[in-house]
């Protein structure tokens, strides 16, 4: 994987960014990339897994 040129931010920067937008973030290596939010299949393949999982451990 090759990194990004320029743009690097602080962690510090990064949680000022995080506190003034609503947008999900996420912080690697110093880039800041926009987090998309899960697809409702995601969201339903999730919560199953985690019932069987849970059922499981009972």
């Amino acid at each position: 994987m090759s990194l990004p040129k320029g743009n690097f931010v602080t962690y510090e920067e990064y949680e000022e960014m995080k506190k003034s937008s609503e947008h999900l973030m996420e912080y690697i290596d110093g880039v800041v990339y926009m987090s998309p939010s899960p697809s409702p299949d995601h969201q339903r393949i999730s919560m199953k897994l985690s019932l069987v999982l849970g059922n499981l451990l009972e």
